[in-house]
Formats: structure tokens, sequence, C-alpha cells
């Protein structure tokens, strides 16, 4: 498991570092929901590496010591000690942009700067 505790706090540093935790949790459930689908990778490394997913990698994976204060919210993410604030979503953006492919999706939840599909 400590793969996908590193992989999730990767994410919710690229993605949503500057939020607050609802928003780092929020973003983290969009890994957790694509896993739980049968057309995604089944770990949440390999949907966190998916082409044109997860935008943060187009820099580089952060690394351990950059993450580490997130480790202990993915962790309990990853052992359900933390629900899912976003109704299912598997995908989002920040509100400043309008994706192509959000227009046939419909609105599950927004937090802060992101909104959830």
């Amino acid at each position: 498991m400590i793969n996908e505790i590193l992989c999730l706090s990767a994410i919710m540093f690229g993605e949503a570092r500057g939020e607050p935790d609802i928003g780092k949790v929020a973003v983290a459930y969009t890994a957790i929901n694509r896993k739980a689908d049968p057309k995604y990778p089944k770990n949440i490394c390999s949907v966190m590496k998916q082409p044109k997913q997860y935008q943060f990698l187009d820099y580089g994976m952060p690394s351990k010591q950059q993450v580490a204060y997130l480790m202990p919210l993915a962790e309990a993410i990853l052992q359900g000690r933390i629900d899912d604030p976003t109704k299912g979503a598997k995908w989002f953006h920040t509100k400043n942009m309008k994706p192509y492919w959000a227009k046939d999706k419909t609105i599950k939840v927004a937090y802060n700067n992101h909104i959830f599909y």
C-alpha cells in the first residue's frame, strides 16, 4: 500500500496543494473512483500515470519529501476512514477552465477551485 499512499499524496500535492483538506481529499477520490471503475487500471499509481489525466506530471513527480506531510491523509483515505466528498466523481478541473470533455458530464460537486464530475 505504500506505493499507493505515495501516489495518492503526489496527486493531492500536484493538483490541490493550495486547497484546504476537503479539496485535497476530493481530488484524491477522483483516482480512487477511477480505480474502482473497470475501465481504469486497478491501482492508484497506474491511474495517476495514464496519459493526460493528472497535469502535474507534466512537470515531474514530486519527491517523497515534498509529499510527506500528505501521506497520513492519503493513508486515512485509502483505509476508508475519510468518506468520498465527490459523490463518486472521476473527473475534475479548475473553475477557470472549460474543457471540451466536460460538456457532456454532470457536475456532482464543487469545492473551492475545482469542479467534480
